[in-house]
């Protein structure tokens, strides 16, 4: 009974962040024609740090045993983004005018829905179709560089801005400079170990 409702909430769970991630990529992709890369963060950053802190959830899915990921891997992920949401992107909106913004949220955005929507089929048994296989396991390769080079870029925008207004602050910023290479290289490592494990499987079905 208790696994039946933790699958029940988990597709629940997958399934609005499916829909809020496609929300913000649709209306990234609206704004950006029409208010250009420079103005489009104003019309998108109180909706995309409300959908990324919805996220901070998985801290506790993977905490109680809902989830088999890693909970060092996902506090890691999910702090690295309330760093960028709530440290720099809400203390500090004009650091969304550049472009590496847009890039950003294309990158989260196009991650979350492969990744969700991915779990999201599994959970519900419906079972993932051969091509989202490939994407979940292949897009990543250009998504997280992306994703990270865009938070990078806006940490070091942010850093001119708290030198003085948060000295603190400003050194954290520093060092998550240093930190964020490393990072992008375990998640990275991760992710290539799920493709090697992944397509081990789809050959060895295949015999």
């Amino acid at each position: 009974m208790a696994s039946a409702l933790v699958t029940k909430y988990l597709t629940l769970y997958n399934s609005i962040s499916t829909f809020l991630w496609f929300a913000v990529l649709a209306r990234l992709l609206i704004l950006l024609p029409l208010v250009g890369y420079d103005y489009v963060s104003g019309g998108l950053r109180d909706f995309l740090i409300g959908v990324q802190t919805l996220a901070g959830l998985e801290i506790f899915h993977s905490l109680f045993g809902l989830v088999r990921s890693p909970l060092q891997t996902t506090v890691m992920q999910i702090f690295s983004r309330f760093a960028l949401v709530w440290g720099v992107l809400y203390q500090y909106p004009q650091t969304g005018t550049d472009i590496f913004f847009t890039f950003m949220v294309i990158a989260w955005s196009v991650t979350e829905v492969i990744r969700y929507s991915f779990y999201a089929l599994n959970l519900a048994g419906w079972g993932v179709p051969d091509w989202h296989q490939w994407i979940r396991y292949n897009f990543f390769l250009v998504l997280y560089p992306l994703g990270v080079s865009g938070e990078m870029k806006l940490m070091w925008n942010a850093i001119a801005y708290a030198r003085t207004e948060q000295p603190y602050f400003a050194l954290f910023l520093k060092a998550a400079m240093v930190i964020w290479p490393i990072g992008l290289y375990i998640l990275y490592s991760h992710m290539l170990k799920q493709r090697s494990k992944h397509y081990r499987q789809v050959i060895k079905k295949d015999r």
